[in-house]
């Protein structure tokens, strides 16, 4: 397949309508078809689609599922590409919590429930709504939801993601089971020594209100030392997968695989990943 500067050039892919898509996705540009069905994604700044490429693969090698991306170019517009992950319209945890918001806090002003609370990934609260609403489904395995939501929680910080929220969270309903992580756009941004990012979405316990929201960092600091053992195990199995993931090997092999080297402002990255894994290892020893 023909690529331009590392960007598989997607022009002859057939660009499905909507209604013969699964979901269009929030930030999909379109899905297209080429033997298997793809989601294509375009961004305005470039390095994005490095980030969704370069800690998407990062994620593989810790053990992460993940959709996995790769850069991707229609009609001169700069991209990435994924297959399409599933057969069904998945249930998205963004409008269960709304829900959830509505009938237990129906005091609340209406504008918090669409600017606010939907957004936060909150592990205890998501758990009870699922439980809750599939409590007669033979499907629903408690133990696995809860391992698998841990796990997306732990991602937030070895992939220093500020955007971790149920916007980007969806449930199968036929699989009991969520999608697979698939957005990696704001990786590399948290910093656990200066706050850098937009809302806080490191919530592991309680739904935040917008006076109480919490540093990533003394979130991690309350997460290491109120968790189960079995959770802060889990964290420290895969802070240990990643450092010791060659991030010289990952970015080559990237590279030699789309053909082309990576930008400077693209392998920064790598500095930041090694700082980011350092700061979380000095945190495990406090």
């Amino acid at each position: 397949m023909e690529r331009k500067n590392g960007f598989l050039i997607v022009d002859d892919y057939k660009e499905l309508p909507d209604d013969e898509c699964i979901i269009r996705g929030r930030y999909a540009d379109c899905w297209l078809e080429n033997k298997e069905i793809y989601l294509f994604k375009k961004y305005l700044n470039v390095l994005t689609c490095y980030r969704e490429v370069i800690f998407s693969r990062f994620a593989t090698k810790i053990g992460i599922p993940n959709v996995g991306y790769d850069l991707a170019s229609r009609y001169g517009k700069l991209g990435v590409i994924t297959k399409k992950c599933t057969e069904e319209i998945p249930t998205s945890m963004k409008q269960l919590l709304f829900e959830y918001i509505k009938e237990n806090f129906a005091n609340k002003k209406q504008e918090m429930f669409s600017n606010f609370y939907p957004i936060l990934f909150n592990v205890e609260t998501i758990e009870n709504i699922l439980k809750e609403r599939y409590k007669d489904k033979k499907n629903f395995i408690f133990q696995e939801v809860h391992e698998d939501l841990m796990t997306k929680f732990i991602s937030q910080f070895l992939l220093a993601n500020c955007d971790l929220n149920t916007k980007n969270l969806d449930f199968e309903e036929s699989k009991g089971k969520f999608l697979p992580l698939y957005d990696f756009g704001s990786c590399g941004i948290v910093h656990l020594k200066q706050w850098k990012g937009e809302e806080n979405v490191f919530s592991l316990k309680w739904i935040y209100t917008e006076d109480t929201q919490e540093h990533p960092k003394k979130t991690l600091q309350t997460f290491l030392n109120t968790a189960d053992s079995s959770e802060v195990d889990l964290f420290k199995m895969y802070l240990e997968k990643a450092c010791a993931v060659s991030l010289d090997d990952l970015f080559e092999e990237l590279e030699s695989e789309m053909h082309a080297f990576f930008p400077n402002e693209a392998k920064m990255l790598q500095r930041r990943i090694e700082f980011h894994l350092n700061d979380l290892q000095k945190q495990c020893k406090k």
